[in-house]
């Protein structure tokens, strides 16, 4: 049986956290210290369009012991410049289909 326990926790970061520079690791190894648990779900602000059912089948996945964790992602396969203007993924010189592209 599958179960969600609607329990959400808020802390105010240290003082050290509260940077331009902080990364998600530091961020979750300060919150684990603090909650003792056998499984954290954590959703970055840029992940806005994530919906609940994709969260529920990947804590499925994963509390059925299949899988020891989960992340979600999705292909990437478009035509990209790097910010010196320079094509990241293709040979501007034989510019392919993007369905032609590999993913990324």
């Amino acid at each position: 049986m599958f179960v969600f326990i609607k329990r959400s926790y808020f802390f105010k970061r240290s003082k050290f956290l509260d940077s331009d520079d902080t990364n998600f690791m530091q961020i979750f190894e300060c919150f684990s210290k603090k909650v003792d648990a056998d499984t954290y779900v954590f959703s970055r602000i840029s992940a806005l369009f994530i919906i609940k059912n994709t969260i529920k089948r990947a804590l499925k996945s994963m509390l059925s012991g299949k899988f020891d964790s989960a992340f979600s992602a999705y292909k990437l396969q478009r035509l990209l410049w790097k910010s010196d203007k320079m094509p990241l993924n293709f040979d501007d010189s034989n510019i392919l289909r993007t369905q032609d592209l590999e993913p990324l």
